[in-house]
């Protein structure tokens, strides 16, 4: 075991796999009581020697018990992260932020496929996962918007979580082995998305120095108009429920995060799109972070980006029906109402216009999907940073592992973390001699790009840099390859359309 002096206390780790553990590790104050909702603030410190050999509770949300990725543990009391290192020394490693997904309403920084272990021991980087509020208490429903000036700062203060997160690791990861000068903020889904969030703040500037953006929910915020409806809305559910706007300061957890799955039940994959996001509120987020990233907000940040060829493939089943033209265009009229994009949507996903295509796409209603969900929100940040950074890449998970079927959403989260062995997407991906040389693959560029911006290893093909019009992306897969502005027609189609 090994004791830490950090700025808060001294914490015990643990040997783990090749690496010392430091888990649980308080990096603000419980955001409970009077901090409900509030940004987080400094953590309270301690006399003596803090255990940090288990996890702390994850963010309160709707349990998951037997999912894929258990977090175990539910509080509102969650502001933890854990450190994983090869060694306590002076070496100045990479360090890797890892930010979880779950929809900005689940997951947590203790799922077994984000395990850091191995990660840093085999490539010497020290790993570093968050927790933070998710949902009503993360300031992702617009509280602000009520009359009562103890809201007035509750928009998005999960994503001051993360920054506060951030500032520990700028004050205390080098006593870890761990070189804050050189921070690369990591995430999937929703934690991709938040990687985008913080690329746009200029309170992040000097906190990181690198971005991944796997799989990145739509990286746009709420507009004013859209979450005053939702919080409308959520407070209609809480009503229900039992609980009026002005009890919400003492009302129990599980009912606020049981209004929250009401608001998602109702509006979730229709006009609105998912409603527990980022907002606009003018303060945390002050301009849309595509058009703050546009205009160089985060011109110093390397980034690497990229998608999964069949994201939502378990969302809406791998069986559906290759849709013509004609068939599809009814399945678009809720999402989107305006029959000139409906009609145009229908021509672009038609199984005729798919046919062919290389990668091969999944499934019309399931492309249209991952693409409105994912792949388009991923290329447009790509886009916005290679005007201002050469240093940008791209890439589609293009795999076929041996049990799932196809490169599903999720699916790189254990090959980066090498974590296939130990945790449940690892045993949906399955066992056999290709599993391996992926994992090997991808950690190899993330670790790479993580020291030095560039994910070019002797591994994989040359990775060219992501520009316009010709778009390089690197194709994962059994024989890895570069393609071209991949799915051009579909992309296209999106053309002036907001996620």
């Amino acid at each position: 075991m090994r004791v830490v002096e950090i700025d808060s206390g001294g914490v015990r780790g643990v040997e783990d796999g090749g690496a010392l553990a430091f888990l649980g590790i308080p990096y603000a104050a419980p955001p409970v009581g009077l901090r409900r909702f509030m940004p987080p603030e400094p953590p309270q410190a301690w006399s003596g020697v803090r255990d940090a050999s288990s996890f702390g509770p994850a963010a309160a949300q709707v349990p998951k018990r037997g999912s894929l990725d258990d977090v175990g543990e539910l509080s509102e009391d969650c502001l933890y992260l854990n450190v994983w290192t090869p060694s306590c020394d002076e070496r100045r490693r990479p360090v890797m932020f890892w930010i979880h997904g779950g929809g900005l309403r689940g997951g947590g920084a203790s799922e077994a496929s984000s395990y850091g272990s191995a990660l840093a021991a085999r490539h010497d980087v020290v790993v570093v996962t968050v927790g933070y509020r998710l949902g009503v208490f993360g300031g992702f429903v617009w509280l602000s918007q009520l009359d009562d000036d103890r809201l007035s700062r509750s928009a998005n203060v999960g994503l001051l979580d993360q920054l506060a997160a951030l500032r520990w690791v700028n004050a205390n990861v080098e006593k870890f082995g761990g070189d804050p000068g050189c921070v690369t903020i990591f995430g999937q889904s929703s934690g991709g998305q938040s990687v985008a969030m913080l690329m746009s703040m200029p309170e992040s500037i000097g906190l990181l120095h690198r971005a991944i953006a796997q799989s990145p929910a739509q990286p746009r915020a709420l507009e004013p108009d859209t979450a005053r409806f939702l919080l409308d809305r959520y407070l209609a559910h809480l009503g229900a429920r039992g609980v009026e706007a002005a009890g919400i300061y003492t009302a129990p957890s599980q009912e606020l995060v049981a209004a929250v799955s009401d608001l998602k039940k109702e509006t979730d994959w229709g006009v609105i799109g998912h409603p527990i996001h980022p907002i606009l509120d003018g303060a945390v987020l002050r301009r849309q972070p595509l058009d703050a990233i546009g205009a160089g907000q985060a011109a110093d940040i390397p980034l690497l980006a990229g998608w999964n060829r069949d994201e939502l493939v378990l969302n809406f089943g791998p069986d559906v029906p290759r849709l013509t033209s004609e068939a599809l265009a009814p399945e678009l009229a809720r999402p989107l109402p305006d029959p000139t994009v409906a009609s145009r949507m229908a021509e672009a996903y038609g199984a005729e216009a798919l046919a062919g295509l290389q990668p091969s796409p999944p499934a019309p209603w399931t492309m249209f999907n991952g693409d409105r969900m994912v792949r388009i929100g991923a290329e447009r940040l790509l886009d916005a940073q290679s005007a201002h950074q050469g240093r940008t890449y791209a890439y589609m998970l293009a795999w076929d592992p041996p049990s799932a079927r196809g490169s599903l959403h999720c699916m790189e989260i254990p090959l980066v973390f090498d974590t296939t062995g130990r945790s449940a997407w690892g045993r949906l991906i399955g066992d056999g001699p290709t599993v391996e040389p992926m994992t090997a693959r991808i950690q190899a560029a993330w670790v790479a790009f993580a020291r030095t911006g560039d994910p070019n290893v002797p591994l994989l093909p040359a990775w060219p840099r992501y520009e316009t019009p010709y778009r390089a992306t690197m194709l994962l897969g059994d024989a890895p390859v570069v393609g071209a502005d991949v799915w051009p027609a579909q992309r296209a189609a999106w053309n002036g359309v907001d996620l």
